[in-house]
């Protein structure tokens, strides 16, 4: 019985090969199909990383941080993280520079090089503390809003703007979330005033971006 089985199986599995040998029609469907979708496919797969991204909350490391007995780790934790932040920031604001040749170009070069400025201030405060800030390079994060901004800013100098705009909600979110660990007071002051240039970048990126329709 077993080997009628086997036998049996085995014939249906040729008949199968047979015909889709025989009508590769099918498969050529199929082929023609998947690459009309691929374009789709792939932004429907950057859409979903970047959701990934803006749902993921500076609370884990707040949460984290909190547990932590010693308020200077505390401090420096949240700072490395605020610190890697405007590092990935300030490389898609490279990216988009180079890619812009429209009269804003001066703006994104400003807000740049004030990041670099925040990341400066940030990095002496974590070095005065017995930390060791980031490097200057991205993280995974980093990476995944780098893939995103390099798609965008081959669609001319609105798509630039629109993933300029995305990138510093980002940072407003990350700031936001730093502010609701307890920190010193002087620290506090400090991310508060980042915070508003971060509002202070959106609010331009967002009202070049509704000029340059």
């Amino acid at each position: 019985m077993k080997k009628q089985f086997t036998k049996k199986t085995c014939l249906k599995i040729h008949r199968i090969i047979n015909e889709a040998i025989e009508t590769p029609t099918l498969v050529l469907k199929c082929q023609s199909a998947l690459l009309k979708c691929r374009k789709l496919i792939f932004l429907l797969c950057i859409a979903f990383i970047f959701l990934f991204i803006t749902g993921c909350s500076f609370v884990p490391v707040s949460k984290e941080a909190i547990t932590k007995s010693d308020q200077n780790e505390r401090t420096i934790s949240v700072l490395n993280n605020l610190i890697q932040v405007d590092i990935d920031t300030y490389h898609t604001y490279t990216q988009s520079i180079q890619a812009s040749s429209s009269a804003h170009t001066q703006t994104l070069i400003a807000f740049r090089d004030e990041y670099k400025r925040q990341i400066l201030t940030l990095s002496k405060i974590v070095i005065a503390r017995g930390g060791v800030p980031p490097e200057f390079s991205r993280d995974f994060k980093g990476y995944v809003t780098s893939g995103y901004t390099a798609v965008k800013v081959k669609g001319g100098s609105h798509s630039i703007f629109q993933a300029m705009e995305t990138n510093e909600t980002l940072s407003n979110k990350y700031h936001n979330d730093a502010l609701k660990v307890d920190l010193p007071g002087d620290i506090r002051e400090i991310i508060q005033a980042h915070l508003r240039a971060a509002k202070t970048h959106l609010d331009s990126i967002k009202r070049i971006k509704h000029q340059l329709k």
